[in-house]
């Protein structure tokens, strides 16, 4: 998944969770909003890794590790 599929889960997830907390429509489909909101926003999350020695970050800009434990280099030198 790469940053622009990332952003765009994370705005439908904020249009779906601003339906729900809006108060418009059945109890049910507020509840499935909220859920689905959710869902989108733990996909976006579950998407990275961290890196283990960059803590307390998720990963270094400039990784010294080669290949990079995450995959975030592939293999080449940055």
């Amino acid at each position: 998944m790469n940053t622009t599929q990332i952003t765009t889960l994370a705005l439908l997830a904020g249009k779906w969770q601003a339906e729900a907390d809006s108060g418009a429509g059945s109890p049910d489909r507020r509840a499935a909003l909220r859920e689905c909101a959710d869902m989108l926003r733990m996909l976006c999350e579950s998407r990275f890794e961290d890196c283990p020695h960059a803590a307390p970050h998720r990963y270094c800009a400039q990784c010294p590790v080669d290949p990079c434990p995450i995959g975030l280099n592939q293999g080449a030198k940055r």
